[in-house]
């Protein structure tokens, strides 16, 4: 029998797949706002409720479920395939290390920035929404580099800035 080794992190894709999301899912809200259906914000407000029960009974993993499904959503009503690949793609580049920060705390902070997202949409203001999503998906890399320098041994190029500062 030979031990299995996890690979280490890699902060600069991390990074990378960050700076793809935000772009792809701030101008996903900003073109979504000026004609989000009453639809959508019904769909987003069950989510919404679902992702609030789920903190509430302390179930990380169903949680995480209803955030992926939450952006889901938002990619289904744009209606570009090629963004939700690309975005998708990018998420998935996040799913391990994002599932590092599943606390109370976080998931409480991604429910309220979702509901602002949401009231954004619901006010058809782009402009606040792209704010909204932006600052949701700011405020997940920024705890994941505070994270990154809290645990250095899961990372293997933490030294490296790609395009941040230090």
């Amino acid at each position: 029998q030979s031990g299995s080794r996890v690979a280490l992190i890699k902060i600069s894709d991390t990074r990378e797949n960050m700076f793809l999301r935000r772009a792809l899912e701030v101008e996903t809200v900003r073109n979504l706002a000026t004609h989000a259906s009453s639809r959508l914000i019904e769909q987003l407000a069950s989510n919404l409720r679902y992702q609030k029960v789920a903190i509430e009974a302390k179930d990380l993993k169903g949680f995480h479920g209803f955030d992926l499904a939450f952006h889901a959503l938002l990619q289904d009503h744009l209606g570009f395939e090629r963004v939700r690949s690309a975005t998708e793609t990018a998420r998935l580049g996040l799913d391990r290390v994002r599932r590092l920060l599943n606390t109370r705390r976080r998931l409480e902070l991604t429910l309220a920035e979702h509901n602002a997202i949401v009231s954004a949409l619901e006010a058809h203001n782009g402009d606040a929404a792209a704010k909204a999503m932006y600052g949701h998906l700011d405020a997940v890399m920024a705890e994941l580099e505070t994270f990154a320098r809290e645990k250095p041994e899961l990372f293997a190029d933490l030294n490296t800035t790609g395009g941040q500062e230090a």
